[in-house]
């Protein structure tokens, strides 16, 4: 249930599969509204302003441990598109360009 709801979210177009522009454009999204100073990249304390977190927190830093590809403490909608983009292909067992939820006798096989 709860992968659902997930899935529900990133299914912006309710077509009912998650397209590769779909599933990165909620960190795209975080990425340039944290960047407060327009400097292309959302620096640890600009996310954790936004965030209403502190710096330190294990959302902001595993944030930066995942997307910060340069390690220069900021993420960027590139690094954001790259690394959603890998994550991708790997959901996307049958190759089709769509992630799609999948049951089988209650299991969730498949999620976002």
């Amino acid at each position: 249930e709860q992968a659902a709801k997930r899935y529900a979210a990133f299914d912006r177009d309710k077509s009912g599969d998650v397209s590769l522009e779909e599933f990165t454009r909620p960190m795209k999204m975080r990425v340039v509204r944290a960047d407060k100073n327009k400097d292309g990249r959302a620096m640890a304390a600009e996310l954790a302003e936004t965030m209403k977190l502190e710096e330190s927190s294990p959302a902001i830093v595993g944030m930066l441990a995942r997307f910060d590809a340069n390690k220069d403490g900021g993420i960027t909608v590139t690094e954001v598109e790259n690394r959603r983009a890998n994550r991708f292909k790997v959901m996307d067992a049958d190759g089709d360009g769509k992630l799609t939820l999948v049951f089988e006798n209650g299991a969730n096989l498949q999620k976002v």
